[in-house]
């Protein structure tokens, strides 16, 4: 995935999530019923790595892995597979975040941009490791908020700095609602 835009726990929205992804094959959409540890998450599913980009699970965990970047296939499926353990897995997004930083698997061949998060207990977490060669560079709790993420990290849209990235969010969000309106519509 290229990038990513999110509202986290506005007034409208628990999560409202808007990307851009890589050109990848992947199945469309759907719950995973092949397997019981997985029957609970639903997502766009590599047929090749058995990973997904962005999935949720009806627990209420959410992942979006964002910016992955490596040799092809062997380090990408690691970083598809992340987002899956993420989902099926019990930890919270923070203790998820920690061993993640820990795990020195992690640190070679791969870079990412990782959100995990668990709508029920309000708790989202980014993870961030922007070169192949070193471990995970930063690990943030994300506050309530808007926010968009590129390869060169995550950014609060709330933030005068951020003023270009916030006008870019608006211009694809009133083109997804316009889209939306007409799709409910029947136009």
């Amino acid at each position: 995935m290229k990038m990513a835009y999110f509202k986290w726990q506005d007034n409208k929205h628990q999560l409202l999530m808007l990307q851009a992804r890589e050109v990848r094959e992947l199945k469309p959409a759907a719950w995973w019923v092949e397997d019981e540890d997985t029957k609970d998450i639903v997502g766009g599913r590599d047929e090749n790595t058995g990973g997904t980009l962005f999935g949720c699970s009806k627990k209420g965990r959410v992942a979006l892995l964002v910016n992955v970047t490596g040799p092809m296939p062997a380090s990408n499926a690691r970083a598809e597979l992340l987002t899956v353990k993420f989902l099926k897995g019990k930890m919270t997004p923070e203790e998820f975040a920690n061993e993640l930083k820990m795990d020195e698997s992690v640190s070679s061949g791969l870079a990412f941009s990782l959100v995990v998060a668990d709508i029920h207990s309000k708790s989202m977490f980014y993870i961030s490791k922007k070169t192949q060669n070193k471990e995970v560079d930063e690990i943030k709790e994300v506050g309530r908020g808007t926010y968009c993420i590129f390869s060169s990290g995550m950014y609060d849209l709330s933030r005068p700095e951020n003023k270009d990235y916030k006008d870019a969010f608006s211009v694809v969000s009133t083109a997804v609602s316009s889209t939306n309106a007409k799709l409910m519509s029947g136009e």
